[in-house]
């Protein structure tokens, strides 16, 4: 499951009226209900909140990755929990669309 955190300006009409049924579109904004229900679904999600509108919250599973180490220049092996991740969709190329963004998310 994905979420599409949309503000209400229309900038992602396209991507809402088009999201496939795998992704769940979340308004931001305009009553204290609205406001309610998304803070619900963040806080479930342990999401502390996005860092802009629109966004794609997914999820990503544990991986392990190597990093060079600061303080001694050596590679370690560290493993990541898995946690839901933020796509901010500005950082996507126009015109946007729910394939560009499958590829986005395969290629990044």
């Amino acid at each position: 499951m994905k979420y599409l955190i949309h503000n209400i300006y229309g900038d992602a009409d396209h991507l809402i009226n088009t999201a496939p049924s795998d992704v769940v579109c979340v308004p931001f904004g305009w009553s204290d209900e609205i406001e309610a229900e998304r803070n619900t679904l963040l806080a479930d999600l342990n999401v502390n909140g996005v860092s802009c509108l629109p966004c794609l919250l997914h999820f990503v599973e544990s991986y392990q990755t190597t990093i060079t180490n600061p303080d001694t220049g050596q590679e370690e092996i560290i493993s990541v929990p898995s946690h839901w991740k933020e796509l901010r969709i500005i950082d996507v190329p126009t015109p946007w669309s729910w394939d560009q963004i499958n590829h986005y998310l395969n290629n990044n």
